[in-house]
């Protein structure tokens, strides 16, 4: 962070000495700004700690950890919506791809949309159920990407660097591991490379 801060003060007096007599340069740091902008807030106002921004304070962003018991429908709302995209976009249910909006089997689709408008958790218009293939296509990769992140694979191959023997002797000797194999680097690092055993990554994410 001070290697920044000094950056930015080097390449401002570069800049000051170059334009230097002709130009004089004014500068704000932003929190200077906002003192000014609230002032009736600034006296309650402390510098924030570096350590907070980047490993998680008052700066941070996004919920690391959410319990389920207290809402276990976390992603309902984003289903629902894509689905209901990709449910009116579909069109006709005798052939989603081909079908025209004058089908032959008009009263069939209808019936068959209707079905799953009766056992879907999402309200659509009969009348606006029409094929788009473009709409149809976006609600599918929205839809995909979400299960996409839950399928991909994770039992990736883990690597340690290890230092002393004590290390290498509990990634060896572990029951939780497999295909573990040692590499020497040199005289004072071997490289481990090893797997999480199936049953071992079901458990932890059932936690």
């Amino acid at each position: 962070m001070k290697e920044l801060y000094d950056q930015t003060k080097e390449r401002l007096k570069t800049i000051e000495d170059y334009l230097k007599p002709n130009v004089k340069i004014h500068t704000i740091w932003e929190c200077e700004f906002d003192q000014q902008k609230y002032p009736e807030v600034d006296p309650h106002l402390k510098p924030i700690d570096k350590r907070d921004a980047f490993y998680g304070g008052r700066t941070e962003t996004i919920q690391l950890y959410n319990n389920l018991s207290d809402l276990k429908d976390i992603f309902k709302l984003y289903v629902d919506t894509f689905m209901k995209y990709k449910q009116k976009a579909s069109g006709c249910k005798c052939d989603p791809k081909y079908c025209k909006p004058d089908c032959e089997n008009d009263k069939e689709c209808k019936t068959k949309i209707q079905y799953i408008i009766d056992n879907a958790a999402y309200n659509l218009d009969i009348d606006k159920v029409k094929h788009n293939s473009g709409l149809r296509f976006i609600a599918k990769i929205c839809l995909n990407n979400l299960w996409g992140h839950f399928g991909m694979r994770d039992n990736f191959t883990q690597k340690e660097y290890c230092f002393t023997l004590e290390h290498i002797t509990k990634i060896v000797f572990n029951e939780k591991y497999k295909d573990i194999s040692t590499m020497i680097l040199d005289e004072n690092i071997v490289l481990t490379e090893y797997k999480e055993k199936k049953k071992n990554i079901l458990n932890l994410i059932q936690v």
